[in-house]
């Protein structure tokens, strides 16, 4: 279960416009490809336009193109991330309304934001820096959790939670904190340890307890498959 998420960041001097895109649904054929062969082109431009028709995951192109810059990419394996790199002058950006990412036939993200006018250009600054990042992960916030009580008893046991997990949990990270959970072998052992996760794969539930042992749904729950 790979997940991959696109944002970006279009900044002229104090002025930055940030959003979050679209991956198309040739961008999902484009990574899961390039992951194994060489059907499609490397990721080459950051492409723009000034159309403000939203934008969907069956785009093939941007509503109406105007610049296309070539961008310098980088992988960053301690984020998991692709981020990629380019400039315009003031000229190309002004009116454009619409970002994407592409290889040479392949529109691999998209998203429209309010029109770049004067007021986002700084004077005497005629270079806008443009960071693209792609976010590839295997992890999922989970919500809903529910307090573990024990069958034979009704009682209520160390601020233990659980949540149907049809997929078998290989992690559990508590983000706010960026703490990554200890695994345990049985729901006894995750009573007596805070910051820990047991799943059991035999009624596909996972057990947890919170590093400050409270209520999960107060917190952002990544889980990894």
């Amino acid at each position: 279960m790979m997940n991959i998420h696109g944002h970006y960041t279009i900044q002229c001097g104090n002025n930055i416009i940030r959003g979050n895109n679209i991956i198309t649904t040739l961008g999902e054929s484009f990574f899961l490809n390039r992951a194994c062969n060489n059907e499609f082109e490397p990721i080459k431009y950051i492409v723009f336009g000034n159309s403000s028709i939203p934008a969907n995951k069956q785009d093939v192109s941007l509503g109406n193109e105007t610049v296309r810059k070539k961008c310098v990419s980088e992988v960053n394996l301690n984020n998991k991330q692709i981020v990629l790199y380019c400039s315009c002058t003031a000229a190309e950006i002004l009116g454009v309304s619409e970002i994407g990412v592409a290889n040479d036939s392949i529109l691999i993200s998209h998203d429209i934001f309010d029109v770049i006018n004067d007021e986002f250009i700084t004077d005497n600054i005629d270079s806008v820096e443009i960071t693209y990042t792609f976010d590839l992960n295997t992890a999922s916030q989970r919500t809903n959790w529910q307090y573990y009580t024990e069958a034979d008893t009704g009682s209520e046991q160390n601020n233990i939670y659980y949540v149907v997990e049809e997929h078998k949990v290989t992690g559990v990270i508590e983000k706010d904190s960026n703490s990554g959970y200890r695994g345990v072998n049985s729901i006894e052992s995750l009573k007596s340890v805070t910051g820990a996760y047991y799943y059991e794969s035999i009624s596909n539930t996972l057990f947890i307890r919170t590093t400050k042992n409270d209520d999960p749904n107060n917190y952002k729950i990544l889980v990894s498959y």
